[in-house]
């Protein structure tokens, strides 16, 4: 079970299941564990797609861009959190 954050990116946590998030619908207390992979592994999602090209990040795999690629990323998210 993801027990928290890692924001300091020394340590690799493992769990990858997201236990709380996803609630059944008409139950709000009961939830469905997620396995964070499989949303983030699918190559035919439209949403994804959309939410990449949205963000903007550079196509050239150059010196600096993996970087930009990151910030962008962490910026995408980290509003989605903060709502």
């Amino acid at each position: 079970m993801a027990m928290g954050y890692n924001w300091a990116g020394d340590t690799i946590i493992r769990d990858t299941v997201m236990w709380d998030r996803r609630a059944v619908l008409g139950y709000s207390n009961i939830y469905i564990p997620t396995d964070i992979r499989a949303w983030l592994n699918s190559t035919n999602s439209e949403v994804l797609r959309r939410a990449i090209q949205e963000m903007g990040l550079p196509a050239a795999r150059e010196a600096g861009t993996f970087d930009m690629r990151a910030w962008r990323i962490w910026t995408s998210l980290r509003g989605l959190w903060s709502t």
